[in-house]
């Protein structure tokens, strides 16, 4: 039980506004794969890294890959370019130089908030 309250695991719970937002903007596709991420992600986490590592890995390829096609659909708008590059170049500094490796540390519970926001940004700039 001690597992459920590290910050890798809960911090999942930060891709929830991308899912509400593609539920909104009738994504449907997107709403599932982002509720298939949430719970391969978590259930990684609450392994203790151990579980699941391919089911995690092919969730966060796949909205990667959605990521970069919604941004394509929304003809790269260039606000939301910018924030896209900002949200991601922090994240990558947290999960490559601040994350040390520790993929069930406190950084990474912050590389999730800094992906959802990237995600969240996607669903936007497709959606407006």
């Amino acid at each position: 039980m001690k597992s459920l309250f590290r910050f890798a695991v809960w911090s999942n719970i930060f891709y929830i506004a991308p899912l509400v937002a593609a539920s909104y903007f009738h994504l449907w596709g997107v709403a599932l794969l982002l509720f298939a991420l949430i719970i391969f992600s978590a259930t990684f986490h609450f392994s203790h890294e151990i579980s699941y590592v391919l089911a995690d890995k092919l969730a966060a390829l796949a909205v990667v890959f959605v990521d970069v096609v919604l941004l394509a659909l929304g003809g790269f708008d260039i606000l939301y370019l910018v924030l896209v590059g900002a949200a991601l170049g922090l994240g990558l500094y947290v999960r490559y130089v601040q994350e040390k490796g520790s993929r069930g540390g406190f950084y990474h519970g912050l590389w999730h908030a800094c992906a959802s926001a990237v995600t969240l940004l996607c669903i936007l700039s497709y959606a407006t």
